[in-house]
């Protein structure tokens, strides 16, 4: 993306976005004329003779057993049902609407057309490449109320929008229609506004080899078909360009038709009666209605942005811009690609792809409703309270209750804790190990660096400050309120992946050790202390500094092609920009888990013996430091073992929230964490549940 002034204001990549769309959904992007699509798409139909040109719709009329077309030509066709993909000035529309309200008054409006809203007006047109523009090159501009899309194509071609924001949205008969001279006095205005640092948009417009000048329509319409027509496309909803999403929804209500019509076929292969049709036409508008109104306000909403349409636009856009990457593009699209319909029946290609297609994933997910936001809410709320406990003085008022009692033993490690004798002081310094681990981790996933997980530096303040018991419950909460479990938003840097267990080792057990050893000097006694409670700190400053040191010895010297950058090929990526495809930091993510998940069994084992063979030595200094870096709390062990069990819960709705599990494996997830609790603990349970939650999204990359 660029600034008014041809400036990039995110950081440039060698990477196409071609490239990350095919890693991502098994399918480049590509520009082609319209021709060239229809060209492509002929060739490839097997009855070319059912394809009839200069056919425009004039007229039609619906009969006892199917439809009629009549055409400007004085043609007339007949079939079973009239599907009307042409466009926002929609003649099938326009007929359709026509019938209703003849035969059935009320069932349309009087005059939607009044209320379609046009707010941006735009260029669109084709240039021969400039010699200084990239063949894979595709720029974003931002301006003031305007904005440019400048894109590479076969052929040494360019395509280009240019969209201008009106100063009043207008409506229906009030939209303007533009001719020639509308479109030269814009050019005009807009001939040396900078696309880059060396072109402005006249030297764009000056090698067109088409353009047009036309109103953005934005509308999705209330009722789309009628007994037996329907209207799909923009003539059923129209979306603004930027978002790139017109003719994807037009292919999938195209598809969404094709499943309706087949499954009512199944039923009655002779033939569909009225209303097995009108059945059929509706489940279209049914399942894609919702979507469609969505698709259009969030492209509204991206027009918005990129021509800088809000208060303080300018100053915002400038400093958030360059914290979203080379990929903000495919990041908001992609989701958008993942969740759309496909022909049901007909075996899919099978290419590599990172992000699952909804259809593909075990279970369908839980979209939208009171009943997705619940959980969120129950568990936010619930964890906000454990927070405001941990930081608080006093004990629970209702401290002797069971639930009070049996989460406090719980929390103090389960059953291991009663034959090893462990308190909840003591489960503690283990339970934060994996704690410690997964916060590292989640302040490091890819998809975690725009939100306040990654901020590691500022809550490792907040956890010393705060202090140790307050670390499991804050973090339980903020994974629940930021964290994100998309396929691409869960990779973590390999290098940042192998340096994690080492820094907790270095920042955390290492002083925790130091701490708990009999120190008679009482001032380096209370130093050692003091540099236990700034373990938060440590492990942050640990990880990056190991990080960097692998990096650093990772580091080679990469041959550069002696080709310019113009010149390579659109498939062409840079290793580190598609190093997180490869998943290849799960090998050291399940180490680091099962790492964790066995110190914590471990630990409370080992103190055991080793108190049993020397009392003196292990037993009593344990607990004289304990003592010391952990000041007495009723209520750790029930803060604790409440905060893993709300967290894991949520884990598991979650993942069956999104699909990615089924309910069975979601019910049994959560059984297997109250199991895990009872038996070993709640830093056991962190550790079990997050080995569990990175295995089953890693999973769904093909």
């Amino acid at each position: 993306m660029r600034g008014p002034d041809g400036v990039p204001l995110t950081a440039s990549s060698e990477t196409s976005l071609s490239v990350h769309f095919e890693k991502r959904v098994g399918y480049p992007s590509i520009f082609i004329d319209r021709q060239m699509l229809l060209q492509a798409l002929y060739n490839n139909l097997k009855h070319k003779d059912r394809v009839l040109t200069k056919k425009r719709v004039s007229r039609l009329q619906l009969t006892e057993e199917g439809a009629q077309a009549y055409t400007q030509d004085g043609s007339m066709c007949e079939g079973d049902i009239v599907v009307g993909a042409d466009g926002i000035h929609s003649a099938v529309r326009d007929e359709m609407w026509r019938l209703g309200k003849e035969q059935s008054p009320g069932y349309f409006s009087e005059d939607e057309n009044s209320q379609v809203p046009v707010s941006t007006r735009c260029i669109f047109g084709i240039s021969n490449k400039p010699s200084c523009y990239g063949s894979r090159s595709q720029q974003m501009v931002l301006g003031q109320d305007h904005a440019y899309l400048v894109i590479a194509a076969p052929k040494d071609r360019v395509y280009w929008f240019l969209f201008d924001g009106l100063p009043e949205t207008k409506y229906g008969r009030d939209i303007p229609k533009y001719s020639k001279a509308d479109e030269e006095v814009l050019v005009g205005a807009r001939r040396d506004d900078p696309v880059t640092e060396d072109l402005t948009f006249g030297d764009l417009y000056d090698k067109k080899i088409m353009s047009t000048l036309v109103p953005l329509e934005e509308y999705v319409f209330d009722r789309w078909h009628y007994k037996r027509i329907i209207t799909i496309g923009d003539s059923a909803h129209k979306i603004d360009p930027a978002s790139g999403q017109g003719g994807n929804g037009a292919i999938e209500s195209a598809a969404l038709l094709v499943n309706a019509l087949v499954r009512q076929l199944r039923s009655t292969p002779q033939g569909l009666s009225a209303t097995q049709v009108e059945t059929a036409l509706a489940e279209v508008h049914t399942l894609r209605y919702e979507r469609s109104k969505r698709l259009v306000q969030q492209a509204h909403m991206l027009q918005m942005m990129v021509s800088q349409r809000f208060p303080l636009a300018p100053q915002l856009l400038k400093r958030i811009l360059p914290l979203f990457g080379p990929t903000a593009f495919a990041d908001v699209v992609v989701p958008i690609c993942a969740a759309a319909p496909r022909i049901e029946g007909i075996p899919v290609p099978q290419r590599p792809h990172f992000v699952p297609f909804e259809d593909e994933l075990p279970s369908k997910p839980i979209k939208g409703g009171l009943l997705s936001r619940v959980p969120w809410v129950l568990a936010s709320s619930s964890l906000g309270a454990l927070v405001c406990i941990a930081l608080g003085k006093n004990s629970i008022v209702a401290g002797t209750g069971v639930l009070f009692s049996t989460l406090q033993q719980w929390g103090a490690g389960g059953m291991l804790a009663k034959l090893t004798g462990q308190g909840p002081r003591e489960s503690l310094v283990s339970n934060l190990i994996p704690t410690l681990s997964a916060w590292l981790i989640e302040g490091s996933r890819n998809g975690n660096s725009l939100n306040p997980l990654s901020w590691t530096r500022a809550y490792s303040l907040i956890y010393t400050i705060s202090g140790p018991t307050s670390v499991l419950p804050l973090f339980c909460l903020s994974s629940v309120l930021f964290s994100t479990q998309s396929t691409t938003a869960r990779p973590v840097d390999p290098i940042v992946a192998q340096s994690i267990i080492p820094a907790v080792t270095l920042g955390y057990i290492a002083p925790t050790v130091a701490a708990l050893l009999p120190i008679p000097d009482t001032e380096i006694g209370s130093l050692v202390g003091n540099v236990w409670r700034a373990f938060p700190l440590l492990c942050v400053a640990f990880t990056r500094g190991l990080t960097t040191v692998r990096a650093t010895q990772n580091k080679t010297t990469v041959h550069e092609d002696a080709q310019d950058k113009v010149d390579k090929p659109l498939d062409f990526a840079t290793e580190s920009e598609i190093q997180f495809y490869k998943n290849d930091d799960i090998a050291p993510l399940k180490l680091a888990y099962g790492t964790t998940f066995t110190l914590c069994v471990a630990i409370p084992i080992a103190t055991k013996l080793a108190s049993a063979a020397a009392e003196y030595v292990f037993g009593r200094w344990t607990e004289l430091g304990l003592s010391q870096v952990l000041p007495p709390a009723a209520n750790i062990g029930f803060i604790s073992a409440a905060s893993g069990l709300v967290y894991s819960l949520y884990t598991a709705w979650d993942l069956r929230s999104l699909g990615y599990v089924g309910t069975r494996q979601a019910v049994v997830g959560g059984l297997a964490s109250l199991a895990t609790l009872s038996l070993a603990g709640p830093g056991a349970l962190i550790a079990g549940i997050s080995y569990w939650r990175e295995y089953t999204i890693s999973q769904l990359s093909m």
